[in-house]
């Protein structure tokens, strides 16, 4: 029965066009939490939320390492979708404190009580152009360079869920939340600019690197920073490094996730709300 359950899992990965070495691992992954609910006289039909939580932990101890700690978050996680089961795991949720920085390097991360704050800055600014360049990257990890690339028409709406299509060296088509959207439709009206540009200059013309990068400095934030911030909340909702690199737009060993997993963090706990 459980074999045949394994079986499932695999093709219902295969169906989610999920790569070849993402099943193995998965797979894998698995297979060690099979074996550790049947050691506590569980199974994969019966286990429950504390137990995913206390196997990851298990491992934890035996690794040290975040990389496959990370790996078992998400093929949890995804076994827990294949289950069509609302349970996610996250970092949050375990006891990893164990986990040794060896020559770490500290990664600023904008916490969760600021970027909230974005938002609630969002709907009541007159600068909506700079919020949602700010937002934009928030929620895509989009790179600074696609950023001011973007045309208005990489804005749109599919069964009525707004995207946007950035078109660098790897094109993609991100989902990003409606507040995001109304707040982009709303910055062209106080622009007054009807070019293609998505984001233009006091001049109508298209805002270059320069003059974005002055602008979230103004924020006491770089892009650099609202990257990070994207990449770790992938992280932390247990996305696994492949999909992390598809979404980015990186590749998965592009040093701009691997340094995720022996860093220590330092949070940025204030907003610097630029006045109208």
């Amino acid at each position: 029965m459980i074999g045949e359950e394994l079986v499932l899992f695999r093709k219902w990965m295969s169906n989610q066009d999920k790569a070849i070495k993402t099943i193995k691992e998965y797979s894998n992954s698995i297979d060690c939490f099979n074996d550790y609910l049947q050691k506590n006289k569980c199974s994969l039909l019966s286990f429950k939320k504390e137990d995913a939580i206390n196997f990851i932990e298990e491992k934890n101890k035996e690794s040290k390492s975040k990389v496959i700690l990370n790996r078992y978050i998400a093929s949890v996680n995804a076994y827990y979708e294949f289950k069509e089961e609302n349970i996610r795991l996250s970092m949050k949720m375990l006891i990893v404190s164990d986990i040794p920085a060896v020559n770490s390097k500290k990664i600023t991360i904008i916490s969760k009580d600021v970027q909230d704050l974005m938002y609630k800055y969002a709907n009541k600014t007159w600068k909506k152009r700079n919020i949602s360049m700010i937002l934009l990257i928030l929620e895509t990890g989009i790179k600074l360079y696609e950023l001011v690339a973007l045309n208005r028409d990489d804005l749109h709406v599919i069964n009525d869920n707004p995207y946007v299509t950035i078109r660098g060296k790897i094109s993609r088509n991100l989902p990003i939340s409606e507040e995001l959207y109304s707040t982009i439709l709303k910055s062209y009206k106080t622009s007054g600019y009807s070019g293609e540009s998505m984001f233009s200059s006091q001049l109508n013309n298209r805002c270059s690197r320069q003059a974005t990068a002055t602008i979230f400095s103004n924020y006491g934030l770089t892009s650099q920073i609202l990257r990070d911030t994207y990449i770790y909340n992938l992280i932390n909702s247990g996305v696994d490094t492949y999909n992390i690199a598809q979404l980015a737009g990186i590749t998965t060993s592009d040093q701009m996730i691997s340094k995720f997993y022996n860093c220590e963090y330092k949070f940025i706990n204030k907003f610097l709300e630029v006045q109208n």
